[in-house]
């Protein structure tokens, strides 16, 4: 397992567990401190001290490179639509309330899942990759 993957795979555990603790955490304790478990996405600062290349390791090769910019690539593309879809749920919402303005408490958190959602469909996507070329279904 290359280091991107196991890389991918630490991102996908992380969010998967930040997420769970704040569902825990709304159903225990209500809405206001739901999101106090996102801290836990802190945790991927620690990617690059956690997989750093080692000696004697070889770092990547063309495909990893390769695999990498898609997946760069495909995680903008779902994050760019995370704040777009995000953004008008949040006016659409606020439109047939009869509220004129949207709270400011709501972008900085439209900002969050858009960086959680591009983090997680690029690791989907270098999972999906590897997991193809094991099985040996290439393009």
């Amino acid at each position: 397992m290359n280091i991107e993957l196991k890389s991918a795979w630490y991102t996908v555990v992380v969010i998967a567990v930040a997420l769970v603790a704040c569902l825990l955490v709304a159903a225990l304790m209500g809405a206001g401190p739901a999101f106090g478990p996102l801290g836990l996405l802190g945790l991927l600062g620690l990617t690059p001290v956690l997989f750093r290349k080692r000696k004697g390791m070889v770092d990547c090769d063309e495909r990893d490179l390769e695999v990498a910019k898609k997946a760069t690539l495909v995680g903008g593309v779902w994050s760019y639509l995370a704040v777009v879809v995000g953004g008008m749920s949040i006016w659409f919402v606020q439109y047939f309330r009869g509220e004129a303005q949207i709270s400011v408490h709501l972008l900085p958190l439209l900002v969050g899942v858009a960086a959680m959602v591009l983090y997680l469909a690029r690791s989907i996507f270098i999972i999906s990759q590897y997991s193809r070329k094991a099985l040996g279904i290439d393009e």
